[in-house]
């Protein structure tokens, strides 16, 4: 934390709206005044136009059940568990889809997990489509750690954009958001309970029905539009909230026997700043009816 020790003391002092992509964030700064103005803005989603798939009478054993995983390798991106258990669970396969450099890297550390229903690919932007209308869920199930306890990854809302149902490791960021959500299912990082959730799709094909319609739902709350219009609601103030802004912070001033109007004219600045000229010196008159001094000939805060 002593890396971040300046950052965090400027957005203290100048920020009114902190965002962040999970509120689990100012647990880790352990700053109260980030955690008043904090507000949750993960990563969108685009709004894609989606043919659903169907799994009725689908036979795994002739078309196997799909995983998809798109993202980074070693570091905080540790898979090697869900490598694992797509070995050792029939009827399933994984796409592992990774830049070719990290691939080389990790290469050895996975090898001896890998089989023939492991697919590495080197793919971006629209090379992944084909890749993505074979899926029929894609993959989130990461090794805990910090940062994964408060991660919530750009690919995940990539494959909500794809309404892909997702598994999640239980206890991370975007773990807590899938158990929320009912997009997906959240286990433990271990190949055995990868493996059993596998094999309890493969037997039942209607949770994995029920939670594709449940992504296209969500989708629609998570596009980047709804996004954009949060935060620009969150960042703009109507007049009524300046007016009362304004009000509260005369009265606080006021109570104070030996505060002038230097004082409160100073205390106020900051939401004086966001209305017209006019209604700042109505509202100080309004305030201070036997004042005598000039508005008009105060600095440019009137």
């Amino acid at each position: 934390m002593k890396n971040y020790a300046l950052d965090i003391h400027e957005y203290e002092k100048y920020l009114d709206r902190f965002y962040i992509p999970s509120l689990q964030v100012c647990d880790y700064l352990q700053s109260s005044r980030l955690s008043e103005i904090a507000e949750e803005l993960p990563p969108g989603a685009d709004n894609l136009v989606i043919e659903p798939k169907r799994y009725e009478n689908r036979d795994f054993a002739k078309d196997p059940l799909t995983v998809f995983y798109v993202g980074g390798l070693g570091n905080h991106y540790q898979i090697g568990e869900l490598i694992a258990a797509i070995s050792q669970t029939p009827n399933t396969r994984l796409i592992l889809c990774c830049r070719e450099a990290e691939w080389q890297v990790e290469k050895p550390n996975l090898e001896n997990l890998l089989s023939e229903r492991i697919e590495v690919i080197h793919k971006s932007g629209v090379e992944l489509e084909p890749y993505y209308q074979q899926a029929d869920l894609c993959s989130l199930m990461f090794k805990k750690d910090i940062y994964m306890g408060m991660a919530k990854p750009v690919k995940a809302y990539e494959y909500l954009a794809h309404e892909k149902p997702v598994l999640a490791t239980k206890g991370t960021g975007i773990g807590e958001y899938v158990e929320e959500t009912g997009i997906g299912w959240t286990i433990e990082y271990s190949a055995s309970a990868i493996s059993k959730q596998l094999k309890e799709i493969c037997v039942s094909t209607f949770a994995l029905q029920e939670k594709a319609c449940l992504c296209t739902k969500e989708k629609n709350n998570n596009t980047w539009e709804s996004r954009a219009k949060q935060a620009a609601k969150g960042l703009t103030l109507t007049t009524s909230e300046i007016r009362g802004g304004i009000r509260q912070e005369i009265a606080d001033a006021r109570k104070d026997e030996s505060c002038t109007l230097r004082n409160i004219l100073e205390k106020s600045g900051g939401l004086l700043m966001s209305e017209d000229t006019k209604m700042r010196r109505r509202t100080f008159q309004k305030f201070f009816p036997l004042c005598s001094v000039d508005l008009t000939s105060l600095p440019n805060i009137l």
